[in-house]
């Protein structure tokens, strides 16, 4: 059985730490903590190996002994193209498969998507049986549907494609809503709640805030740190919590709402 984790980020001194840090020591208890990294900035060496870095030390805080590595970043078929010698997508499918964790790091969701499609690890990724945590751009990479809406110059109008579609879950991170707030200040611009709301309409968007983690597993949404929302049908809507444990470790267990 999967299990998945979404989030905006993972940092010490969070709402959401503790509780995280129980359940994925939980979650990994007898495993040999090889990780697999998938890098949100597809071709770019460098950011991609500044992501993995702040992951990986933010793991090691969290009790995470990783015994093994690989970070995927690049286009092998363009890199083939070079005379380099790089990972096939079997050999890809065959790091994922004996990891314990893959990591689907932060970047642009996007690029981040059509990587996983065009070497087929979507249907790998599917099928596999451990822990996937997202983070940011991830989280968005492993919903039904990535929503970007207007958002600086690199995104003038709204981009919505499928993602992977893990689970039926369409994510935003990073989506701290406060009353008679109007955006939302983004590495690439800012986002205006209206635009989101008009999106709503067709698609239900959970807004994860900075401060809270989902962790889903066999159809069942449970919450650490602060409480997500719902968009639908251009409204902001309430979720419902009813408190549970997950191996004596309290958590709330998400009930989507509609007013």
């Amino acid at each position: 059985m999967a299990i998945y984790y979404y989030c905006s980020r993972i940092m010490p001194n969070t709402k959401c730490w503790d509780g995280l840090k129980k359940l994925l020591n939980n979650d990994l208890e007898g495993k040999r903590r090889k990780i697999t990294f998938i890098s949100g900035s597809i071709g770019d060496k460098s950011k991609s190996k500044s992501y993995r870095n702040g992951a990986s030390k933010n793991l090691a805080e969290l009790g995470i002994d990783i015994k093994d590595f690989t970070l995927l970043y690049k286009n092998y078929k363009e890199v083939n193209q070079k005379g380099e010698v790089n990972y096939s997508s079997d050999d890809m499918a065959e790091q994922i498969y004996e990891s314990d964790i893959v990591y689907l790091l932060g970047g642009d969701p996007h690029d981040q998507t059509s990587y996983l499609k065009d070497n087929n690890l979507d249907i790998v990724l599917s099928s596999f049986k451990g822990i996937i945590i997202g983070a940011s751009s991830g989280s968005m990479t492993m919903s039904k549907n990535v929503i970007v809406p207007p958002c600086g110059d690199k995104y003038p109008t709204q981009d919505i494609r499928d993602g992977i579609g893990l689970t039926e879950l369409s994510i935003f991170p990073h989506l701290d809503y406060h009353l008679n707030q109007e955006s939302i200040t983004t590495k690439d611009g800012l986002i205006t709640l209206s635009d989101l709301l008009k999106i709503s309409k067709q698609i239900d968007i959970l807004g994860l805030t900075n401060e809270s983690i989902i962790r889903y597993s066999n159809n069942e949404i449970y919450l650490m740190g602060e409480t997500p929302f719902l968009l639908s049908n251009g409204e902001i809507n309430e979720t419902n919590l009813v408190k549970e444990k997950i191996d004596n470790t309290n958590v709330k267990k998400l009930v989507l709402a509609k007013k």
